[in-house]
């Protein structure tokens, strides 16, 4: 259930299989350039090579037959995947290859624990939202973000990554460790960064109708954020199913 606007697809039959040479699409809500190959020897081998340019992941992930659990985010992927199987029928525990993404303006939603989830990151959410600064009840439900990044290398349908991270108005969230795509459970390290100072200028000027005292707090946090937000930062251990994830605080 996506718009892909145009699509052109241009393939070709190797001895044992199938070759995509170009899967493009424009005008739509994602732009796409794709390659890749379908063999059969003993078994079904896949390769795909994409660039992505995505304009809503939201709106993807939701035509996808995920669950909502990202609002809005424009931003770029690029994957490469190798798996035993057909091209759209892979095995999950065969799964290797490399994924990158950048996407910003976005906001990570609440989701039931084990719901359909977009690489399994949205672990994220079911942190203590005290430590997040969470002012959903004002500016609505989830974690937003001004940028998402992430790096991850995949072997043996495992995703590891050292190099995640979401940096939002409440806080930064940096993820290292392990995902586990076919077994769906985690073995991550979280730390946690609010920024503890970034509203209080605007609350100052909400709570008392004056421009003053929002100046003042607007010095101080120019002069304090960065030793404040270093400080403040905890770390969590996430393991566990993706149904049911232990998060521990942890030295």
């Amino acid at each position: 259930e996506l718009d892909l606007g145009h699509v052109s697809l241009t393939t070709r039959k190797l001895p044992l299989g199938l070759r995509i040479d170009s899967l493009e699409t424009k005008y739509g809500i994602v732009e796409a350039s794709v390659k890749g190959q379908w063999l059969r020897t003993n078994q079904h081998i896949s390769r795909v090579d994409a660039d992505l340019k995505v304009h809503d992941l939201g709106a993807v992930l939701a035509g996808l037959g995920y669950v909502e659990s990202v609002k809005n985010a424009d931003g770029a992927a690029k994957l490469v995947l190798n798996g035993d199987g057909p091209l759209l029928d892979y095995e999950l525990a065969s799964l290797d290859g490399v994924v990158d993404f950048d996407f910003e303006d976005g906001r990570l939603l609440e989701v039931e624990p084990g719901a359909g989830r977009f690489f399994g990151l949205l672990s994220v959410t079911a942190l203590p939202r005290r430590l997040l600064l969470d002012f959903s009840d004002f500016f609505g439900k989830g974690f937003a973000f001004d940028e998402m990044r992430g790096h991850f290398d995949i072997a043996d349908g495992d995703a590891f990554t050292e190099k995640f991270f979401m940096d939002g108005p409440a806080a930064r969230i940096d993820l290292q460790g392990r995902v586990g795509l076919a077994e769906e459970d985690y073995d991550q390290r979280v730390k946690v960064v609010p920024h503890v100072t970034s509203g209080l200028p605007t609350l100052a000027a909400v709570l008392t109708g004056q421009i003053g005292p929002a100046l003042v707090w607007a010095l101080i946090e120019k002069l304090t954020k960065n030793e404040v937000d270093k400080a403040t930062g905890v770390y969590y251990q996430v393991t566990g199913s993706w149904d049911d994830p232990t998060i521990e605080p942890v030295e």
